[in-house]
């Protein structure tokens, strides 16, 4: 297990460009202990800070399972892995979790996030 470690937001420091372009990210919304929550493989997006407020934006169409869950909760989480996850990230990106459990069919695990009801993935780098 990849072991968590807490990072004040406006200590985190990287090269966001190269965040973005060359890792791939799951998007989840739902609640973990309600067992309810979908997810998704997004590689678009921004990080920053808008009137002295950290944020993260992304885009989900409305047709996307995962939109009815943002629509729905509160809270998202960002996940990003290593390239070794590539095949379970572009499953979770290209099977929508209307037809199965599309989670069970990756060898990636579902645990509670730390501070809001969306799930993270133990796997997770970051």
């Amino acid at each position: 297990m990849t072991e968590r470690k807490d990072i004040p937001v406006f200590d985190f420091v990287t090269r966001i460009h190269d965040l973005w372009w060359n890792t791939w990210f799951l998007l989840t919304s739902g609640d973990f202990e309600k067992g309810h929550y979908n997810t998704m493989t997004v590689a678009w997006g921004y990080f920053g800070v808008m009137w002295s407020k950290p944020m993260a934006v992304v885009v989900v169409r409305p047709t996307r399972f995962t939109f009815e869950f943002m629509e729905k909760y509160d809270t998202f989480t960002l996940t990003a892995f290593d390239n070794k996850y590539k095949k379970d990230l572009n499953l979770l990106g290209t099977k929508s979790g209307r037809d199965g459990d599309k989670i069970a069919e990756t060898g990636l695990t579902v645990v509670p996030s730390v501070t809001v009801a969306a799930p993270a993935f133990k796997e997770a780098e970051l």
